[in-house]
């Protein structure tokens, strides 16, 4: 999967409300990653409104942190 199709994968599973941009990040490099796809899923799903909840640091970039 070409970069371009993992950035158009991660916006469609974020705009149909299937995870929150952290988990939409996590979830399109799964097959890259050594850790399972529910394991991902969950370790994301704290950043939905940003670091801390606080609405300061953007989930996409925090899922991007956390693929690299």
């Amino acid at each position: 999967m070409t970069l371009t199709e993992r950035a158009a994968a991660a916006a469609e599973l974020k705009t149909t409300g299937q995870c929150n941009c952290t988990q939409s990040v996590v979830k399109v490099f799964e097959d890259k990653l050594p850790v399972e796809g529910d394991t991902l899923r969950m370790l994301a799903a704290g950043y939905a409104a940003g670091m801390g909840c606080m609405e300061s640091t953007c989930g996409a970039l925090i899922g991007a942190v956390m693929v690299a």
